[in-house]
């Protein structure tokens, strides 16, 4: 049998007055929302998760003049099979590049969003653009693209290979990752990608 949630519609001291909760050995200002267990006030609490593998949109009219943020941000719980977790979040700051936010040993780290593209895959700008279907729905997509694109120039990432931003990225998080001097700066960017950015996804494609 399933216990009755004090002060709900079902139980005895719904309707109470404070007098007759009073004259009943009730506290005059019960508020109810527990349920009474074999002599034991339970409570039950109801624990919120951010939703798995799907970007969630942060809309903030905060504006961070120093960093020249906009608010403007995806959120991306990412979780493995075996249940290994990394957040991810893309923001938008201002005029420049957007960059990608990951953490890493509870502290977090903003890179520029095109050194990840570029290091998933060996295409220019112009490639990567054209791989995006371009339908009459995702209009806005497209027009986002083509700023993220557009910004490549001003991180000087246009002229980049796969490789050499493998290695600013190893270079960058090397001591963060506390590697080996036998690790080169390619493979830390390898592990970079593989356990931090889009976990839950398996190819460099996919991501």
């Amino acid at each position: 049998s399933l216990p009755i949630m004090v002060k709900s519609a079902l139980c005895n001291l719904a309707n109470m007055s404070p007098k007759q909760l009073i004259k009943h050995n009730e506290e005059e200002d019960e508020l109810g929302g527990y349920f009474i267990v074999k002599g034991n006030q339970v409570m039950t609490r109801y624990l919120v998760q951010t939703r798995r593998n799907f970007p969630i949109v942060d809309f903030s009219k905060k504006v961070d003049k120093k960093s020249n943020r906009t608010g403007h941000n995806i959120f991306i719980n990412c979780v493995r099979e075996d249940e290994t977790i990394a957040e991810m979040k893309i923001m938008w700051n201002g005029n420049t590049a957007p960059s990608l936010n990951l953490k890493i040993n509870g502290k977090p780290f903003n890179i520029p969003l095109p050194y990840f593209l570029k290091a998933l895959q060996n295409k220019s700008p112009f490639e990567m653009f054209s791989d995006v279907p371009k339908t009459a729905d995702n209009v806005s997509l497209i027009e986002n693209l083509c700023m993220i694109f557009s910004q490549f120039h001003s991180e000087n990432t246009n002229s980049l290979t796969d490789i050499s931003c493998l290695e600013h990225l190893g270079n960058y998080f090397r001591g963060v990752l506390q590697a080996s001097k036998n690790t080169s700066n390619i493979e830390i960017g390898r592990r970079i990608l593989k356990d931090y950015v889009a976990i839950h996804l398996s190819s460099d494609k996919e991501k």
